[in-house]
């Protein structure tokens, strides 16, 4: 005869099973808007990273203006930050005083911009020149 041996039955195996399964679920998703907001933490702090480079960027130039695209900061030296998940430029939009397309010649010269990131858990962060008075 058999000895009576204590075993978990099957029903009891799945019930913990399910319940870590739960467990995981929910962490996993946890750890994922962990990742999100960090990742938007770094895209707030790359959008002032980039404008400190931009403003530094006009002092430097007699004209006092800002570059046309990020990639002629870029090729001036500049770190210029890209978004950390996408790996693209963030969003940027130079233009002359009367919020028009510039190009730096002649007159149209680039003295105001907007700096724009789309972030991962809604909605975008954007900055803009810094105004002297």
């Amino acid at each position: 005869m058999l000895a009576n041996k204590r075993a978990f039955t099957l029903v009891e195996i799945l019930i913990v099973v399910s319940i870590l399964g739960v467990l995981m679920g929910l962490g996993s998703l946890n750890y994922a808007n962990s990742l999100e907001r960090g990742r938007d933490q770094r895209r707030r702090a790359d959008l002032q990273n980039i404008r400190a480079n931009l403003e530094l960027y006009k002092s430097k130039l007699p004209n006092s203006y800002y570059p046309t695209t990020l990639v002629v900061l870029r090729n001036a030296g500049y770190e210029v930050s890209q978004d950390p998940r996408l790996k693209v430029d963030y969003i940027y939009a130079p233009r002359n005083n009367s919020g028009l397309a510039c190009t730096n010649q002649g007159v149209n010269f680039c003295t105001r911009y907007t700096l724009t990131a789309t972030l991962e858990l809604g909605g975008t962060y954007s900055v803009t020149e810094k105004l002297s008075y």
